[in-house]
């Protein structure tokens, strides 16, 4: 998924991505770099959050509660 959506921000048009900066700063890489950039890491941390919280909800709903120590 995660190379499918980095090729797909790749094969973007160039307009597109610069309609997508909106900063007042001059970017220091050519602006289709910035954008494209920024993309791919927003990309990669939406995949990262749902597959951790995929795992989470994994561990909770299968693994056991400590037994209680008799004394």
């Amino acid at each position: 998924m995660m190379l499918l959506g980095s090729l797909t921000i790749a094969i973007l048009p160039p307009d597109l991505l610069e309609a997508l900066y909106n900063s007042e700063l001059p970017p220091v890489l050519p602006l289709k770099l910035v954008v494209a950039i920024m993309l791919v890491f927003i990309l990669c941390g939406v995949l990262l959050t749902i597959s951790g919280g995929i795992s989470f909800w994994f561990y909770l709903r299968h693994t056991q509660a400590p037994a209680q120590d008799s004394q």
